[in-house]
């Protein structure tokens, strides 16, 4: 069927003022701050606002998330109530402190320690202060240049030393000057400082006059004639020609502007007070209406395009423009950000009483533009910039989807049905192909697929249409099963693989290869909605996807990454992709995302920065060329040239707001603002922490999202939202570091983090001193247990060992009687027997036997020299008694240091005894033979003592015939000695072994061997 195409011209599109600026108020009062704000808003290095109210001394600071009051304390520390009218100027020094400047004179701030100081202007010989005159400057030496309204100029150094310059003499010609219908003294008029000129000098304006301040004073340089001293001084060339002085029209006012030579400036006279001038508008306020003009400077002339009106006058008549781009003004009730639209965004299709919901977009080579809707089929004409509206009559629905355009002339159109239609922009024929009987299936998108044949995109699949016969068929996916698949985007890369996106994933196929489910590459794909595919330059994939972002595919190493809202893209789906030179866009859910090839780094763009509408729609992209984008949403399109787009860094910083916890050192809950201690020290029955941080873009405040971790605490970074809160209750004892950092409305993160260290103190039985103290008790009770029980021990030792002691001379004495009693019997005989002579020789060897025998009876230990010797007395005694029958002899040759061999006295002697006694005296045949040997062998000195006497067994028969007659003690003695000293140690120190010597039964003798332990 074919019907004839009819037009309908669009009246022209309406900029609606919503849609161009946008204002946002400060929550300045509430009901615990019923304070009015007494000056127009500062905005400090930092980026946070500054206000003065109605209390004298007393300021504001707002960080977007807290009010943080400040106030001058006078010497009674009392608050001044008084109030000298607004502040009129504001500056932040070299030294960071900031400013307030009135008539009066000027508060100095420090913003960390929120402490203020006041300086009081000298009234000098001015007559008439002026507060529009009140101006402040920092120069490049960093000094601070103030005029208080008056006939001065006063200059603090960074030390803040002042230096005054007061209004030089003038020609009498000019010295009188008639202002407010009086005549005054122009020397004594209020002064205003207009810029630095050069390095270091100042240019000063007092209504006609203009002064010049350097090292020599302040001079007189020029005087302007005219009848209006309000003047504004401007850069040469900035709103008119440059060298030139002339006429200005404003709003067809005429108005004088000069050019000023000496000084490279251009003066000009305007209705307005205060102004602002941003790269495409001029902005001036007067009482509570703010004036938006656009500037023709080749006509010099200024013309009003719009305007707002305010419910309340904007104190002081000013405006400030911030290095984002924000105007700021007050009212005494609110502080307003008012932000122009961006105007590198062009939208299209605003209408004032509706909004177009866009789809598709193609252009031809005559400079049209055509956008499928769902309100119809538009065509703008950007030559003529006029809009029209195509119409079908056999159409009655008004749903486009999807278009493509063949030789510059026939149009080719789907909608959400199962028709596709022709539309000759020549003849205005359009021609309808109807699927309904064979198909039943919505329209998607339509892309080509070659000279004669389209792709067509359904809720069923994939379905190919051929140009040049109408007829349509389904395209088969091999095994994958495609009546259920949604298919939003097709596409057929350099290479000839085929892509296609869908509801349940992403489907691939190589040239000459069957499809294949891209989950079985990747299982980021299952299920995964695909809204729209992109090949870049270097032929890679680009993938946008419902609420899971973009995913970048590598096709030759398929490697795939992700790129998020936690990567900086505005919103997580994504519904168009377009490719520039040094720039990928995207459009999405929510913003206009611009991700620089080079940084991959992203910058997004939103309503506040231009864009008709932050919702954009599938399918709605569109590139016309290098320098022009087209993207389209809920209101109309934009559209961009990218050229016009270079990546700005965003310089966003993170601060603390605001914190709150325990003080040990005060003892309370305390609450700080703007805090800039970053070592907190909590008690262990105190251990919380709460913090608010902010940053500092103010407009965006609300839209920033913050995130915090602590390491050993929290598994990574932890999402806290806009809030910018972080509340943090019962941490465990220990050393933490909490970091913090944000990312801004436009998704790019803080270029600082803040770290805070927080010490939780221990409990105090769990404490290090505590502890340490404990094992110092428990180690000093260890110890004087130790040396108690080592003492009682020694005792009981030195007990037992004197107990020893006295055993041994207990035995001693029992057995050196038994001896003297023998010695005695033995003098006895002898005198009886053997005469005088006999019995001398006895008692010679006998006293010197009993010395040796004193001596040695004291001694625990005696030396084996000292032994032998005793020995061998007692035996020469014993052969004097025998008749010198006994053949003895003591052999220690081999022993060479015998008076440093220590062992128990008197211990060898008994043994000797019982050789004579028992073992040679009874014998009555043959020679009486005793050898005593001594020698060392490992580490023993051992003593043997061999008789050939009787033996032991015949000794012992003769010992029982005289038991009752006389009984010997001196062996029995000598075993309980030895028994006596190695029970007082772990080893045996003497051994004792005694053995018969016989032969053939025959007793030829006794052998004693006695060992002692040589230390």
């Amino acid at each position: 069927m074919s019907f004839c195409l009819k037009t309908f011209i669009i009246l022209f599109s309406v900029q609606v003022f919503g849609q161009n600026y946008t204002m946002k108020a400060i929550p300045v009062r509430d009901e615990f701050n019923t304070y009015l704000i007494n000056s127009q808003p500062f905005i400090d290095v930092e980026g946070f606002v500054w206000y003065a109210v109605n209390t004298e001394g007393t300021f504001f600071k707002y960080d977007g998330r807290n009010q943080i009051k400040c106030a001058f304390i006078n010497t009674n520390e009392k608050l001044l109530s008084i109030s000298s009218g607004s502040i009129n100027s504001w500056i932040q020094d070299a030294n960071n402190n900031i400013w307030a400047i009135n008539l009066i004179g000027a508060y100095i701030i420090n913003p960390k320690t929120l402490k203020v100081k006041h300086i009081n202007w000298e009234s000098k010989r001015s007559i008439n202060k002026e507060s529009g005159y009140v101006s402040s400057l920092l120069d490049k030496k960093k000094n601070v240049w103030i005029s208080g309204g008056e006939n001065y100029i006063i200059k603090f150094d960074e030390k803040y030393n002042q230096k005054i310059y007061y209004s030089p003499t003038l020609p009498n010609e000019i010295k009188y000057e008639k202002k407010n219908n009086e005549i005054i003294n122009a020397e004594n008029a209020s002064l205003k400082i207009i810029k630095e000129i050069g390095h270091g000098k100042i240019l000063v304006q007092s209504s006609w006059n203009i002064y010049l301040i350097d090292d020599q004073g302040m001079h007189f340089v020029l005087h302007l004639k005219d009848d209006n001293p309000n003047l504004h001084f401007i850069d040469n060339g900035r709103f008119f020609k440059k060298n030139t002085s002339g006429i200005i029209l404003f709003d067809g006012k005429k108005y004088k502007y000069n050019y000023l030579k000496k000084f490279d400036l251009q003066v000009f006279d305007c209705p307005f007070d205060n102004f602002i001038y941003t790269k495409s508008n001029f902005f001036a306020v007067r009482d509570n209406k703010i004036y938006i003009s656009v500037i023709n400077t080749e006509r010099s002339a200024f013309k009003t395009i719009d305007s707002i009106i305010l419910k309340r006058n904007v104190l002081n008549k000013h405006l400030q423009l911030d290095h984002k781009g924000i105007i700021w003004f007050s009212t005494n009730v609110n502080i307003i950000m008012f932000k122009a639209a961006d105007t590198r965004f062009k939208k299209k299709l605003q209408f004032q009483n509706s909004q177009i919901s866009t789809r598709g977009i193609i252009s031809d080579k005559s400079a049209n533009l055509y956008v499928c809707s769902y309100s119809g089929l538009f065509k703008l004409n950007e030559t003529e910039k006029f809009t029209s509206n195509i119409r079908d009559p056999s159409y009655t629905r008004t749903i486009y989807n999807s278009m493509l355009i063949d030789n510059d002339s026939i149009l080719w159109v789907i909608g959400e049905g199962t028709f596709v239609k022709s539309i000759n922009l020549r003849t205005n024929l359009i021609k309808t192909w109807e699927f309904n009987n064979k198909w039943n299936f919505q329209s998607v998108i339509l892309k080509r697929k070659s000279k004669d044949s389209f792709w067509i995109g359904s809720n069923k699949g994939v379905f190919i249409f051929n140009k040049k016969t109408g007829k349509l068929f389904k395209y088969r996916m091999d095994d994958v099963n495609s009546d259920d698949l949604i298919v939003y985007d097709i596409l057929q890369t350099r290479k000839g693989s085929l892509w296609i996106a869908t509801n349940k994933g992403l489907y691939f196929k190589k040239k000459g290869s069957r499809f294949l489910d891209y989950k079985v590459k990747n299982p980021f794909f299952n299920n995964r909605i695909i809204f729209v595919l992109h090949e870049d330059k270097n032929e890679n994939l680009w993938i946008g996807t419902n609420n899971s972002g973009v995913a970048f595919l590598n096709l030759k190493t398929r490697k795939l990454r992700i790129f998020d809202q936690s990567s900086g893209l505005s919103n997580n789906t994504v519904c168009g992709i377009l490719e520039s030179d040094e720039q990928l866009w995207f459009s999405t859910f929510y913003g206009l995302s611009v991700l620089n090839k080079k940084s991959i780094k992203f910058n997004n763009y939103y309503v506040q920065d231009g864009l008709s509408d932050n919702e954009f729609n599938l399918r709605s992209f569109y590139k016309k060329s290098d320098y022009s984008f087209y993207f389209g949403g809920l209101n109309g399109i934009v559209e961009v040239n990218p050229k016009n787009f270079n990546f700005s860094k965003k310089n966003t910083r993170i601060f603390i707001s605001k914190t709150e916890y325990f003080s040990e050192r005060l003892g309370v809950n305390i609450i700080e603002f703007s805090n800039y201690s970053t070592d907190i020290q909590l008690p262990y029955d105190k251990n919380y922490f709460s913090a608010e941080f902010a940053i500092n873009d103010l407009y965006n405040q609300e839209r920033s999202t913050y995130y915090y971790r602590i390491e050993g605490l929290t598994d990574g970074w932890v999402n806290v939202g806009g809030t910018g809160v972080i509340k943090l209750y019962n941490l465990p004892a220990g050393k933490f570091i909490l970091e913090v950092k944000a990312k801004d409305f436009y998704g790019s993160e803080t270029v600082n983090q803040i770290k805070i260290n927080i010490v939780v103190e221990q409990i105090f039985f769990k404490t290090p001193y505590f502890i340490g103290f404990i094992i110092l008790i428990l180690g000093a009770f260890i110890v004087y247990e130790f040396k108690r029980k080592t003492k009682k021990q020694k005792r009981v030792f030195e007990r037992e060992k004197v107990i020893i002691v006295l055993k041994a001379n207990a035995l001693k004495a029992q057995m050196n009687p038994h001896f003297v009693f023998n010695i005695l019997n033995n003098m006895q005989s002898i005198m009886i027997l053997k005469g005088e002579a006999e019995a001398n020789k006895y008692f010679g060897a006998f006293s010197r036997l009993l010395r040796l025998t004193l001596d040695m009876s004291k001694q625990e230990l005696v030396s084996l020299k000292d032994e032998l010797e005793y020995i061998n007395y007692y035996l020469i005694l014993n052969n004097l008694q025998l008749n010198g029958e006994l053949n003895f002899s003591i052999q220690a040759e081999t022993i060479e240091n015998k008076e440093n061999i220590f062992i128990p006295g008197m211990l060898i002697q008994p043994f000797v005894e019982n050789a004579i006694i028992h073992g040679l005296v009874p014998k009555l045949t043959g020679d009486k033979i005793l050898q005593i040997n001594c020698f060392v062998e490992s580490h023993f000195l051992i003593v043997r003592i061999e008789d050939n006497g009787i033996g032991r067994s015949a000794a012992e028969k003769q010992s029982k015939k005289r038991e009752f007659d006389y009984k010997s003690w001196s062996t029995t003695i000598v075993k309980e000695r030895i028994g006596i000293i190695n029970d007082s140690s772990k080893i045996e120190k003497v051994i004792l072994k005694i053995e018969d010597l016989k032969f053939e039964e025959q007793c030829l003798g006794t052998i004693v061997i006695i060992k002692f332990k040589i230390r």
